[in-house]
């Protein structure tokens, strides 16, 4: 995930100023531990594909941000696994990475640069969801899963769940405490830094 949060959704761009626009903001984003989802949330996500693709198989990561994910799930997997997000400053990071497995793709006017119809085995999509601004950038962006995915296709979404809002964790804190949000209202998402920050 990267400037999905941030007022971006399907037609790309980050707004000026946001907090994980730009290549500092890319670089922060890429900062964060997320020791929560490497624990529960990914071992998830791969267990759940893991019947259903394999090598020689295309894997989607929609969402991509600095690609830790899609070059985790290329090893574990042994698929092939395409990242795609909207930053491209975040596709400059998964791509810079000396250990990046996975190929990178820009996610432009809410498609897939260079991605055909029916190309993906599987997609996965993790923690873009529930940031995503409007309705409008979530039907935007199960359009264009649905667009890559082949006939049959599983689709594997990881997202909070909103019965955890409020709830402060290693490192990260989604909404604030006490509060309760209704879909479409906007969540506040604290994200801590591997420096402690």
């Amino acid at each position: 995930m990267s400037d999905w949060s941030q007022g971006t959704g399907p037609s790309g761009g980050a707004p000026e100023g946001t907090a994980w626009s730009g290549h500092e903001g890319a670089r922060a984003f890429a900062a964060v531990e997320a020791a929560t989802d490497w624990l529960l949330g990914y071992p998830f996500v791969l267990r759940a594909l893991a019947g259903h693709i394999g090598a020689g198989q295309v894997l989607v990561d929609y969402g991509c941000g600095p690609g830790k994910v899609a070059d985790h799930a290329a090893r574990v997997l042994g698929a092939r696994v395409l990242g795609a997000d909207t930053s491209p400053e975040m596709l400059d990071l998964a791509r810079a990475s000396a250990t990046a497995v996975a190929e990178y793709h820009l996610v432009e006017n809410g498609r897939v640069t260079d991605l055909p119809d029916g190309c993906a085995d599987a997609v996965m999509c993790n923690h873009v969801l529930a940031s995503l601004p409007t309705e409008d950038a979530l039907l935007g962006v199960f359009t264009e899963i649905r667009r890559l995915l082949r006939p049959d296709a599983p689709l594997v979404l990881l997202t909070t769940d909103p019965a955890c809002s409020g709830t402060e964790y290693a490192s990260l804190r989604i909404g604030e405490p006490g509060e309760t949000y209704a879909p479409g209202d906007p969540v506040t998402v604290r994200l801590r830094r591997t420096d402690g920050s």
